[in-house]
């Protein structure tokens, strides 16, 4: 089976977004030379070790390509029942012209990453090889969606919550020389290592362009940041996230998390407490020892 590129356009509410393409991703007929490469991936997971430079082994390798890569070593290291959804990375603007794209990228989050914050939450930074920590806009799935819905409307039948989300970014990989390109994260899988989730609020009940997010350490605030900040917008976002999953063989489940990217500055973390308000939602404290 060939790499499939499908093109989908959505109604949102005051114009209409051009035509996007998602990748199909794994499949069983890829190239030796991305087999070879997606091997190596899931070895040095297995194996704690740094993962591979995909530029360094693949130096001509295509974001599709890198999608394919992606999805064969993520699914080879987890089982079907440990997918925890999926997320969005490089959705504001800025991030996107320096990355040279207009869509966001992609990636698999594993389940057993998920950490409910409610009301606290603790992790060690042993656990977390170079830690980053970003503020986010989260889905909560209350219905298994096995198509992509084909408006925002129809998704918000699917969504049980939205929650705000600290998403814990982590792993060893093995730089490539000059600035890292849209491609070396597809193919680390942009580092999802955890998602810590905090009370949620009913889909319906706002806009999530209007949440204001603050994000604090030990009372020192970090950043500030808003949902308009969000691509065309957070609903987008994870009809863009819906279609990326199909894509990825994925169904949603109830109890599926959707991720919409990091909103204001992405910190390297360190020992102490965290705090992200999420206005009107409410706030997520994490400590780290």
């Amino acid at each position: 089976m060939k790499i499939i590129l499908r093109v989908f356009t959505f109604l949102v509410t005051l114009y209409l977004l051009p035509g996007q393409v998602c990748s199909q991703v794994p499949n069983t007929d890829l190239p030796e030379d991305l087999v070879d490469a997606a091997k190596r991936f899931e070895e040095a997971w297995k194996d704690n070790a740094s993962l591979p430079s995909v530029r360094a082994l693949l130096p001509t390798i295509t974001q599709d390509e890198a999608y394919e890569l992606q999805g064969v070593w993520v699914m080879n290291t987890l089982e079907k029942e440990e997918i925890g959804g999926v997320k969005a990375g490089v959705v504001t603007p800025g991030s996107q012209k320096t990355f040279g794209i207009d869509t966001p990228l992609s990636g698999i989050l594993r389940s057993k990453g998920n950490i409910d914050a409610r009301p606290k939450a603790t992790i060690r930074l042993k656990d977390y090889p170079e830690l980053v920590l970003e503020t986010e806009i989260g889905f909560l799935i209350g219905k298994r969606i096995e198509e992509p819905p084909k408006s925002i409307e129809e998704l918000k039948e699917y969504v049980q919550a939205i929650v705000p989300v600290i998403e814990l970014a982590a792993g060893q990989w093995e730089k490539p020389e000059g600035p890292p390109s849209a491609v070396d994260y597809i193919a680390i899988n942009l580092l999802a290592s955890g998602v810590v989730i905090g009370k949620g609020i009913d889909a319906n009940s706002l806009d999530p362009k209007n949440l204001q997010l603050s994000f604090s350490y030990n009372g020192e605030e970090l950043h500030t940041a808003s949902g308009e900040e969000n691509w065309y917008g957070p609903w987008e976002t994870a009809l863009w996230m819906t279609e990326y999953a199909h894509l990825q063989g994925i169904s949603l489940e109830p109890g599926h998390l959707i991720i919409c990217g990091a909103l204001g500055k992405v910190h390297t973390a360190g020992k102490g407490k965290y705090t992200l308000k999420a206005e009107p939602i409410g706030k997520i404290v994490l400590k780290i020892k």
